[in-house]
């Protein structure tokens, strides 16, 4: 794998539960899950997030 590549920082787009599709934002995914909930609740706005799921309702336990 060419050393470029390795280095690449991974993202997704996160919505809020019971948001449209408008409303996601790109979040870099860190080292802990218990990080990326800190980023996800930080850049959506929100007061609490206690659980990462994904497009078709799968629990996401690990990053």
């Amino acid at each position: 794998m060419p050393e470029n590549v390795q280095n690449v920082q991974k993202r997704v787009t996160v919505f809020a539960k019971g948001c449209n599709s408008d409303a996601g934002k790109v979040v870099a995914i860190p080292g802990t899950l218990k990080e990326f909930l800190l980023a996800a609740k930080c850049k959506l706005g929100l007061p609490a997030a206690a659980a990462v799921y994904t497009k078709n309702g799968g629990l996401i336990d690990d990053v």
